[in-house]
């Protein structure tokens, strides 16, 4: 029988927890973090790990925006991502910090990410929002989406409303297989 294999691409703005993330979807500390809010991650960077049959591969990519890149790098560094996940559909996830509010900035940046990715529906059936700092969440998230702004609720209707929400005192294993079986039945 053959292994089953997902991808994952973490997209996001700067100090949204892309690379804890990415370090969650693979169970162990593979990419670099940081506390500030300047970017750890210049640099788009794929790892796969294997657990029990599965074959996962996790795309951990800077925020575009904040690291100046201009429009042109900004498109070669996207198109960098769809070669890298290739001949895979990845499951896109955006993340978004679930303890703070959502903002213009962000959407920009999400803005951007889907005109240069380009294929509009092949983006909307793999986009998933990973709401990330749940364990800061003292509310119903389901709740809270009914009263966001109306960027956020336009995210979240590009990706047919599939979230996630990410929760680092949940242990890891318990949160990593949980996680994943909600990703990957999206």
């Amino acid at each position: 029988m053959m292994a089953s294999h997902h991808v994952f691409l973490i997209v996001g703005k700067t100090g949204n927890g892309k690379s804890s993330l990415g370090n969650c979807l693979l169970g162990k500390e593979e990419f670099k973090t940081g506390t500030g809010m300047f970017s750890t991650t210049a640099r788009a960077e794929m790892i796969t790990r294997f657990r029990g049959k599965q074959s996962i591969t996790v795309v951990d990519t800077p925020d575009i925006v904040n690291l100046d890149y201009s429009p042109d790098e900004r498109e070669k560094e996207v198109q960098g991502w769809k070669t890298m996940t290739s001949p895979d559909h990845p499951t896109i996830l955006l993340a978004v910090r679930c303890d703070v509010r959502y903002t213009a900035e962000e959407f920009a940046i999400y803005k951007d990410f889907k005109r240069l990715w380009g294929d509009n529906a092949g983006l909307r059936r793999h986009l998933v929002v990973a709401f990330t700092f749940g364990d800061r969440q003292n509310t119903d998230l389901k709740e809270e989406l009914e009263d966001v702004r109306e960027e956020l609720k336009s995210v979240l209707k590009d990706a047919n409303h599939r979230y996630v929400l990410f929760n680092k005192k949940v242990s890891r294993s318990f949160e990593h297989d949980q996680v994943h079986i909600r990703l990957v039945a999206k």
